[in-house]
């Protein structure tokens, strides 16, 4: 009999660990403070011509035509729901081409995943930025397919790196001012470090 109930509370056990490990995503609730950089590749529109000429984009992720390389810093909050799902709000400084300088307020969601082991998954929506400064001021524009970050979460739940895993074509759309304008392709590399500025749950 003592036997049957250690094999069952055995099983019991295993079962609630198998059930969190599941669901490790509940292990990230919270609001963390980042900062981070990126440089992209871009191919952009032709504006000398009327209508302006789409970007010609990329082959094998290499420019097909003229190409500039543009980089960022970037500050913001990322909110964990403890759920799988999330949002950022925050301001990207960007130097472009031909050194032009712009500040952005870019906003978007995202759902994520944490392993046992800590690695944190990131899959991002559009992002939906508003230029505030610079060239383009006034502006807003859409990014999309922005590839999957994966990182760490430190074991303390206070802190994590977060990083884009893989070279993907992105598009950024003008949506003001009108009309709707693809106006660059792009292939970026973005890094990201954040720290819990809440208590934990």
């Amino acid at each position: 009999m003592r036997t049957v109930k250690a094999v069952n509370s055995a099983l019991v056990m295993l079962m609630l660990a198998s059930s969190a490990i599941g669901d490790e995503s509940r292990r990230l609730r919270g609001d963390f403070a980042y900062t981070g950089s990126a440089i992209c590749v871009n191919s952009g529109a032709n504006f000398a011509t009327t209508p302006p000429t789409p970007p010609l984009g990329f082959a094998n992720f290499a420019p097909i035509g003229p190409s500039f390389v543009s980089s960022n810093s970037v500050q913001g909050t990322v909110t964990f729901n403890g759920n799988g799902t999330g949002s950022m709000v925050q301001q990207f400084v960007s130097l472009g081409n031909p050194g032009a300088a712009s500040v952005q307020d870019t906003t978007n969601e995202f759902t994520y995943s944490v392993a046992a082991d800590g690695t944190l998954t990131i899959d991002i929506g559009p992002s939906f930025s508003t230029t505030v400064a610079g060239s383009g001021a006034g502006g807003q524009s859409i990014v999309t397919d922005v590839p999957t970050f994966i990182g760490r979460l430190s074991s303390d739940g206070k802190s994590l790196t977060f990083a884009t895993s893989t070279a993907a074509v992105e598009t950024v759309t003008r949506v003001v001012p009108a009309p709707e304008l693809v106006t660059a392709l792009r292939i970026c590399h973005r890094t990201r470090i954040g720290i819990r500025i809440n208590k934990e749950d």
